[in-house]
């Protein structure tokens, strides 16, 4: 299902998201750029995750989702998507090193099928990238791990070549 950039506001959203988990056939679920957080979108999301056992694609992206939300919803991908492949979590608030190293653990470790994790615009900084990214690399998981200092100093850098 993809619902991508419809600008679906707090009520909109969780009646979608109640009529998705009527649907344990889902195999991709493309949010991004809507309105998916708060304690009631969390919660719909864990039953979602915990009745489509066939999602293989989880985009979440642009919702500035926050890091206390960010650390739930990874770890119920972690605990319920098996089939997950594809989880991108680009430009969502998350600030924390701490949450975000988390989150980097449970996508490593604990989601075996995982062959693509976008996580760019969030606050992961240099090192972080370097210590994770040579061990997702190794997994086959095509890794996007760039935080927006690195966005904006890319963007400075091609602007002084012009």
């Amino acid at each position: 299902m993809n619902v991508q950039q419809n600008g679906i506001k707090k009520e909109g959203m969780l009646e979608l998201l109640k009529s998705i988990r009527e649907n344990p056939n889902a195999e991709e679920l493309c949010l991004n750029d809507n309105w998916v957080k708060g304690a009631d979108a969390i919660a719909l999301l864990e039953d979602i995750t915990s009745c489509c056992h066939k999602l293989r694609v989880l985009n979440l992206s642009d919702n500035n989702i926050g890091d206390a939300d960010s650390e739930k919803i990874f770890e119920m991908a972690a605990k319920n998507c098996v089939e997950l492949q594809c989880l991108h979590y680009n430009y969502n608030e998350l600030a924390t090193e701490g949450t975000i190293r988390q989150c980097l653990e449970l996508a490593l470790t604990r989601m075996p099928k995982l062959k693509v994790l976008e996580m760019e615009g969030n606050s992961i900084n240099g090192k972080m990238v370097d210590r994770y990214l040579p061990d997702f690399k190794k997994k086959g998981v095509d890794c996007k791990l760039r935080g927006e200092d690195e966005e904006e100093e890319e963007k400075d850098a091609d602007e002084d070549k012009e």
